[in-house]
């Protein structure tokens, strides 16, 4: 398609990827290797009976209780529920909003999630967010959780989100859960409590 769109208006790839892209009569063509990486990717999760997919569109497969990360993008994110429920997307290309609107359409968190659920305990929110450290089969607390950037607020806080990664790991016990921050950009109070 790309290249009979390139053909026919005779412009350069980068201009025809981005008219493609943006037009809503041609509809959105992702990267060829993004498809890929994101169908491989699900065949590796269903050939290894890992976990339960509960949602699965093109841009987001979303997977419920995983036994390991094998098979799961890197830096992928994550959510964990009250009961230790761990919903993580498959591939790396979301954030945690989009998963959390997907749990709250499906009922499996609270309707009334706040704007600022990254400033408030897990246990205000009823949920979690953590993200995947690299190619590990760790799980660390996201970069969304502002509450806990400073070293202060993490020492008096961390056993809130250490109950949360204790749930998911009696459902998922093949994964690491570090109670760790990951993924925290231009922050001052460096220490031993971000994953860098």
């Amino acid at each position: 398609m790309k290249k009979l769109v390139r053909e026919s208006i005779n412009i350069d790839e980068s201009l025809s990827d981005k008219f493609i892209a943006n037009d809503p009569n041609i509809g959105s063509v992702g990267g060829e290797f993004d498809e890929f990486e994101k169908k491989y990717a699900a065949q590796q999760q269903r050939e290894s009976k890992n976990g339960e997919l509960i949602y699965n569109t093109p841009e987001l497969k979303l997977v419920k209780d995983p036994q390991t990360l094998k098979g799961f993008g890197k830096g992928v994110r994550g959510v964990i529920t009250e009961p230790g429920d761990l919903y993580l997307e498959l591939v790396q290309g979301n954030i945690h909003n989009d998963i959390l609107a997907v749990l709250k359409e499906k009922q499996l968190i609270p309707q009334e999630t706040k704007k600022n659920w990254g400033t408030i305990l897990p246990t205000d929110g009823k949920f979690l967010t953590v993200q995947r450290n690299g190619e590990t089969n760790d799980l660390a607390i996201g970069e969304s959780n502002k509450l806990i950037y400073s070293k202060e607020n993490f020492d008096k806080y961390v056993k809130y989100y250490e109950q949360y990664m204790k749930n998911a790991k009696a459902k998922c016990p093949g994964i690491n859960f570090i109670p760790k921050l990951i993924g925290v950009k231009n922050v001052t109070d460096t220490g031993d409590h971000i994953i860098q």
